[in-house]
């Protein structure tokens, strides 16, 4: 399985060389016993510092806590590879107000665009080897009209790291609980590449597409001061705004953020109201908001912050404008008057997957949290929202016929709210091939091949 993979190139690169007997050809049975290895191992549900909270959780809690580690781990890599592009391209070739297209340029010397061709023709010339090194590929890749040679060497030294320094920052970011290992942060999903020896190795190269999008967007936070923020509130809004608009249903209205005022004090709406034929309302709030590198290794504390950044903060923000609009503060031309309206659904979207699983004992946890606060805002536990990752927006937007008023309808109507992720229930109705983001990769594709 690719995590496997993942995690056995990770481990070869940062333990270290073995100084015993070695074989010079490793047979694919010498392989598959080193995996079945890895296999039957099974990490803990709790950190070391939680143990005592063992007897305290039920069993379905502790469930959590696992499910929550491995499919941080294995559902990233269940994604199609190429759905990413469409979205970063968005991202990093326009101005969005924010100058974002030229802080990408400054930190990465090319345009997006060229990087993702870059990648693409990489991955695919690497899985045709026969050995590790890659500095035929490199070569290779010089001798086409598509780059020139200064370009691939910006390229590959933006996607490349020494093997000392890998281990540097794996020790830097790694967690404190040795038998959650297998859940530790890889460096090489940032820089995939490993210079070693005078020579290139990619160990896994589908991290290649891990780095030119998500690795990309955290190495700017890191590299750019207030990058995050721009982001947020330019880029990652812009983008909800256009597929809602140019993938959606048109049959309902969309209402981007507004100011509104109580007492003179100004308040900001929702980051989206979606207005359906019905009267009924959809309050969405946009979080470009990413885990943190420890969530899936560490310890209830960090889970419970965690909760708070990814949903805790848009729940209350929901609640508060849902409160605001029963009083008359919260009014605008395309609402309708709040007695008339049937329905306010929550749909927090995030800029990627969180991965806590969907259940009361999550919203006992975010309710815990707003009482240790002694805040006012009362957060019922019978309370529904609903939470996704932008991708998987995307997918329901692009493949499922209902709207996403339909959507939601059908699982709450189903108690489907509190037992399955969002994306679980997506209906395959559209062939990957008619979506937007397949057409995209298509362009570039023959784009490259002219």
């Amino acid at each position: 399985m690719p995590w496997e993979i993942e995690y056995l190139s990770l481990i070869s690169t940062v333990v270290g060389e073995w100084d015993g007997y070695l074989k010079k050809d490793i047979t694919r049975n010498d392989f598959k016993k080193i995996v079945n290895n890895f296999r039957n191992y099974n990490p803990p549900a709790l950190h070391d510092e939680d143990i005592d909270l063992e007897e305290e959780l039920l069993p379905n809690e502790l469930l959590e806590y696992y499910f929550l580690r491995v499919a941080k781990t294995q559902l990233s890599h269940q994604n199609i590879i190429f759905n990413k592009f469409f979205r970063y391209n968005y991202f990093f070739t326009k101005d969005h107000n924010s100058n974002i297209n030229e802080n990408f340029k400054e930190v990465f010397d090319l345009n997006y665009t060229k990087y993702v061709k870059f990648s693409v023709l990489l991955f695919l010339s690497i899985c045709k080897l026969n050995n590790y090194s890659i500095d035929n590929v490199i070569k290779k890749v010089k001798g086409l009209d598509l780059f020139t040679n200064n370009e691939v060497e910006k390229m590959v030294e933006h996607l490349t790291d020494t093997r000392s320094n890998i281990v540097t920052v794996y020790n830097k970011f790694k967690g404190t609980d040795e038998k959650l290992k297998p859940y530790f942060y890889n460096p090489l999903k940032m820089k995939p590449i490993i210079k070693y020896n005078n020579e290139l190795y990619c160990p896994m190269p589908t991290l290649i597409f891990n780095a030119v999008t998500y690795g990309f967007y955290h190495w700017l936070c890191s590299e750019k001061d207030s990058f995050s923020q721009k982001f947020g509130e330019n880029v990652f809004e812009d983008y909800i705004n256009y597929i809602l608009k140019n993938w959606g249903d048109s049959s309902y209205k969309i209402i981007p953020e507004f100011k509104y005022y109580i007492n003179k004090e100004e308040f900001k709406s929702p980051d989206f109201i979606l207005v359906s034929k019905d009267k009924d309302l959809i309050f969405i709030e946009a979080k470009a908001t990413t885990p943190s590198i420890k969530l899936i290794s560490s310890n209830r504390s960090e889970y419970m912050k965690q909760l708070e950044k990814a949903y805790g903060v848009a729940l209350e923000q929901c609640i508060k404008k849902n409160n605001h609009i029963k009083k008359g503060y919260l009014i605008h031309n395309d609402l309708p008057d709040y007695k008339n309206i049937d329905n306010i659904y929550y749909l927090i979207v995030t800029l990627e997957r969180f991965h806590f699983p969907p259940s009361k004992h999550m919203l006992k946890n975010i309710i815990d949290i707003y009482k240790k606060k002694e805040k006012e805002l009362i957060i019922d536990i019978n309370e529904e929202f609903h939470v996704v990752g932008v991708e998987g927006l995307e997918n329901i937007i692009e493949f499922d016929n209902r709207n996403l008023f339909e959507y939601i309808e059908y699982r709450q109507n189903n108690d489907l709210t509190y037992r399955e992720f969002f994306e679980v229930n997506i209906n395959n109705d559209i062939k990957f091939q008619d979506t937007n983001r397949y057409m995209f990769s298509k362009g570039l594709f023959e784009e490259m091949n002219k």
